[in-house]
């Protein structure tokens, strides 16, 4: 659940460091979140959970293949049927 938060939590850091004018707070977020993570996993177990591993892994892989995947042929004809069934 936390990491799923943290997951959506850089839009609205993003947006925020552009009303402040601090542009750098939306990709700070995530590194900064990620390890007070697992700071606090260190911290009350003494080792990393594998959940938490596990977590940051599958976030990190969808950072980087979620461009890819909206920029690929297939993604833009999912996109485009999609906006032509919401209109």
């Amino acid at each position: 659940m936390l990491l799923g938060s943290i997951a959506i939590v850089g839009q609205a850091t993003q947006r925020i460091g552009f009303m402040i004018g601090f542009a750098p707070l939306g990709p700070l977020s995530l590194p900064v979140l990620l390890f007070t993570l697992i700071a606090h996993d260190l911290w009350s177990r003494r080792r990393i959970h594998p959940a938490t591993l596990w977590g940051i892994a599958v976030l990190m892989v969808s950072l980087v293949l979620t461009p890819v995947v909206a920029r690929s042929p297939i993604g833009s004809a999912v996109m485009e049927r999609l906006y032509a069934t919401g209109r």
